[in-house]
């Protein structure tokens, strides 16, 4: 039995580090995904979360990605597009861009 299975796909998946930083901005955006989200939903309390909406949440964001951590993944569509992103542990499902907020 195979140690790994192999399946050919149009995506490529990366961790999203400060060297990615800029694609994943530019998937976000001017307005940070859906109304300055930059996936900062599912990590502070709501209230904090709307305090931070835009501005605010992309700099927390950002800090978490140059302290080092890893906040999640960053899917690329035939090896040069970045489509989707996965930044949360407890999300289930990977976000991928089909549209514009």
């Amino acid at each position: 039995m195979p140690d790994q299975i192999k399946i050919k796909s149009q995506y490529q998946f990366y961790s999203l580090t400060k060297e990615r930083w800029n694609d994943f901005t530019e998937l976000f955006g001017e307005k940070g995904g859906c109304a300055g989200c930059w996936c900062m939903y599912w990590r502070v309390r709501r209230k904090l979360y709307e305090q931070n909406k835009g501005d605010g949440n992309k700099r927390a964001i950002k800090k978490i990605v140059t302290s080092g951590t890893i906040p999640g993944i960053l899917a690329y569509k035939n090896s040069n597009r970045l489509d989707g992103v996965l930044l949360h542990q407890e999300m289930i499902s990977l976000c991928l861009k089909i549209h514009e907020c």
